[in-house]
């Protein structure tokens, strides 16, 4: 077997075993055969972990923080995990689905840290929602975006400021990614906007209210407690 098909069969057994997890954990969560309080703690470990590990040696401003819009998200999820305060539950599932979605399946820098890293958040971002852990609210689509949006403002201002280049706003990755085939800079990056909103409003159909009439699960409120 050649490099290449190695690759191949890495990546997407990765894929499988994250996609596997993922629907596991879900139908566990709605069945009630786990309690929610054990797998968010579960949660909160696996996302720490992963990114303390990511930066196990430390920072180098101004290229070297937790800057990324994955690593953002992570610790957003911790907090939605701990609290379930609505806006961190939003911003998690539209985010991390999309950015970590879109990652896994064009990988920059593919080891096992790096689908670990990416294939916890989206575990996380479902087992919030589809899970039944807590749920959507309404408008919660524009109002992720619209984070989101705030995040390429911040951190356009910070690669400016710096030279730094994240979200890939200065300039595309030296990786083939799908930001390649999304023309020059700075056309790209309104490419890439509207392809965020467009993977944003998919990630909202099958949780927007009129699919959620039908569902049993309580909408759940923010903890008083951390988990």
């Amino acid at each position: 077997m050649n490099g290449s098909a190695h690759y191949r069969l890495f990546h997407l057994a990765w894929l499988a075993g994250i996609a596997g997890i993922t629907i596991a954990l879900c139908s566990l969560l709605r069945r009630g055969l786990v309690r929610q309080q054990y797998v968010r703690v579960a949660l909160i470990c696996g996302l720490v972990a992963a990114q303390a590990y990511r930066f196990r040696e430390g920072m180098d401003f101004p290229h070297h923080l937790p800057l990324q819009i994955c690593n953002l998200t992570s610790w957003i999820a911790v907090i939605a995990c701990l609290r379930l305060y609505p806006a961190a539950v939003e911003f998690t599932y539209f985010a991390g689905m999309a950015g970590a979605g879109v990652t896994l399946l064009t990988p920059v820098a593919p080891d096992r840290l790096f689908f670990v890293q990416h294939g916890v958040l989206i575990v996380a971002a479902s087992a919030l929602v589809f899970g039944g852990i807590s749920k959507l609210r309404e408008g919660a689509f524009w109002r992720a975006y619209g984070y989101s949006v705030l995040y390429l403002a911040f951190v356009g201002m910070f690669d400016w400021a710096t030279g730094a280049n994240y979200a890939y706003l200065r300039r595309k990755p030296r990786e083939a990614t799908l930001i390649n085939v999304f023309g020059q800079w700075p056309y790209y990056i309104f490419i890439m906007m509207a392809a965020g909103l467009l993977i944003y409003w998919l990630l909202w159909l099958p949780t927007r209210p009129g699919k959620r009439k039908r569902d049993p699960i309580p909408a759940a409120e923010p903890s008083k407690a951390s988990a």
